[in-house]
């Protein structure tokens, strides 16, 4: 289970290598200048490149930082201090040249920003403007400063170009071996399989029998999973890059195995638990644009097996995540998390949507103000598990929502939605639909785009597809909910408001966000007949919806006398057990007597 020693060295493995060589290189020019300058103050007693000292000192901080910043950031950190060392030259200095000669290595940092097509552009806008700052200090025109200067000019055009050209060569070559490199990398990280073997070892190995396991999540890269045809260069890149970051940061022989959702997982014995966590947290620095997770849980102590650390690692996960945090252990709060959920294994989840267990039923609401007439129908997710049973969102949602499958459920809820209201259509008793989708999910681009696509599929009129946004989940910013919500209502689709009054801000959500539907929570209905309070609250409720223009859906209905009162209190929809269960699509159409019209 022993790999090579990555982190051997090699000045040209990877670009970062080659970023340090060169400031290494531009920190031994620049203390070469500063010793001219003392030397120069020895023998005439004039200080006039004093202004070489800062820069020593900035590429001192930038050599001693270089490992735990973003390779572009410490470039262009390196560009700015260097440019500002050859600017204040060309103003105190009465030698253009050398302030030419001073930049000559600023296109090998703005490599690291820039394409070569534009840092070729820069030199000459940087070279004039070292002219205009020389030529400020002179006292002269900037056109008598071009023609006395400009053989230097000219020699300084050519310096600059050679060393970007041949530079570009140089950083593609390396650029090339990276990828390559990681490439190789990449294939041997250990599969499935392997990853059992190394656990079973790693766990007999020791008498205690202790193992920890590290889970490193990456957001950005979780997403990503299932769209490989999709992803782009740049993506493919990004994956490279980290792969040989987290070999060379992981200790010497350390096996890392990458499951298929893109979680990378480390094994660590008790003794080496100390490197694996330096190393992990260097990580967590040179990949700070990535903002890298990582979550522990130790064997058997917290789980008796791996497929258990496993699970582990993704409920601690999620807390990290709602918690904001780069690290977290596994706690007793997690095990008191899983203890009030079911087992459920990733394997699982990944069968489920394989075998189309994940089933939206559908709960039907009706219009007390006419009848009892059907109106509209919230889609309710379930999965129909083959050992399990039907199972109800506060079973899997929260694990499905933490893990890389959260798109494809998405899609599923959105997708199943849509292919009822249209069935409904067909039967010859048109309907609306709702579903309920996070504020979280609306700040999502990929799901606005899915949200699109559905109407361009289906070509919904508009409000027959219905977000219910639940306000105890409008925990980001009300003024960038509210563009989501408005272009999501430009796509054709209603709002509603779900479980409304619950949470302590429902004033404001009411006030701020653009909803044409408020549903009322069943902790107002319960014993709306029976609790005067309960009945004035939502009186108001009413009230200010209507006056809004706004309708009004009571959920949780479950007694004749409670829609009564909601009927008096001038409440547009019903939705409870008193109406309908959640139901199949089959069986939503047997209750209402109907049958699916097919085209010929």
């Amino acid at each position: 289970m022993q790999v090579r020693d990555y982190n051997s060295n090699n000045w040209f493995k990877n670009r970062r290598s080659l970023f340090r060589l060169l400031i290494s290189a531009l920190l031994l020019f620049s203390l070469s200048l500063s010793l001219l300058t003392l030397v120069q103050h020895y023998f005439t007693a004039k200080l006039s490149g004093y202004h070489f000292y800062s820069l020593t000192l900035c590429l001192l901080v930038i050599q001693y930082f270089v490992h735990r910043i973003p390779l572009s950031f410490g470039a262009l950190i390196s560009f700015f201090a260097f440019a500002g060392s050859s600017i204040s030259l060309a103003y105190l200095s009465d030698d253009i040249a050398l302030a030419f000669l001073s930049g000559a290595l600023l296109p090998l940092m703005l490599r690291y920003v820039l394409p070569p097509n534009l840092v070729l552009l820069s030199i000459p806008l940087w070279l004039t403007l070292l002219m205009v700052v020389h030529s400020f200090r002179v006292e002269e025109s900037l056109l008598d400063e071009l023609y006395n200067h400009l053989l230097a000019l000219s020699y300084a055009l050519l310096v600059f170009v050679t060393i970007a050209v041949l530079f570009n060569r140089i950083y593609l070559l390396v650029l090339d071996r990276e990828l390559k490199e990681n490439s190789e990398l990449s294939s041997e990280f250990l599969d499935n399989y392997q990853m059992h073997q190394h656990f079973d070892w790693l766990s007999n190995k020791n008498e205690d029998g202790v193992v920890r396991v590290y889970g490193v999540y990456i957001k950005k890269l979780l997403e990503s999973v299932g769209k490989s045809s999709e992803s782009s260069a740049d993506l493919q890149q990004t994956v490279s890059q980290f792969n040989q970051l987290l070999r060379e940061v992981a200790p010497t022989g350390a096996s890392i195995a990458r499951l298929e959702n893109g979680i990378y997982i480390l094994m660590s014995e008790r003794r080496f638990w100390d490197t694996f966590e330096l190393g992990l947290r260097t990580l967590k620095s040179e990949a700070a644009d990535l903002s890298p997770v990582v979550v522990s849980t130790d064997t058997p102590n917290d789980s008796i097996d791996l497929d258990g650390a496993l699970l582990n690692l993704d409920t601690v996960f999620a807390r990290a995540i709602r918690e904001k945090a780069d690290f977290a252990r596994f706690s007793l709060r997690d095990r008191e998390h899983l203890n009030n959920q079911t087992d459920i294994k990733p394997t699982e989840v990944s069968r489920a949507f394989e075998n189309n267990e994940i089933q939206m039923f559908f709960q039907p609401k009706v219009n007390i103000q006419d009848n009892d007439r059907l109106v509209g129908a919230e889609a309710l997710v379930r999965w129909i598990h083959p050992e399990r049973g039907l199972l109800t969102p506060k079973s899997f949602v929260e694990l499905i929502e933490s893990s890389s499958f959260r798109l494809k459920f998405i899609h599923t809820v959105l997708e199943q939605s849509a292919l009822f209201c249209e069935t409904m259509k067909q039967s010859g008793l048109p309907i609306s639909v709702s579903f309920n989708l996070s504020a979280n999910d609306l700040q999502d681009l990929r799901v606005i785009y899915e949200l699109s696509q559905i109407q361009e599929k289906y070509g919904f009129s508009a409000g027959e597809l219905q977000i219910e946004l639940s306000e105890q989940e409008t925990d980001v910013s009300l003024d960038n909910l509210k563009r989501s919500l408005e272009a999501v209502k430009e796509l054709g689709y209603s709002v509603a408001l779900d479980d409304f009054g619950t949470g302590m801000s429902s004033l404001a959500y009411f006030q701020n966000l653009p909803a044409d539907t408020i549903k009322l929570d069943r902790a107002f209905i319960k014993d709306i007949h029976t609790n005067p309070l309960s009945e004035h609250l939502t009186q108001m409720v009413v009230g200010l919806s209507k006056t809004e223009g706004l309708n009004v859906v009571a959920e949780g209905v479950e007694s004749p006398m409670e829609a009564k009162v909601l009927l008096a209190l001038g409440v547009n929809q019903i939705q409870g057990y008193l109406f309908g269960k959640p139901m199949s699509p089959s069986e939503f159409l047997n209750f209402y007597g109907l049958e699916l019209l097919e085209d010929e």
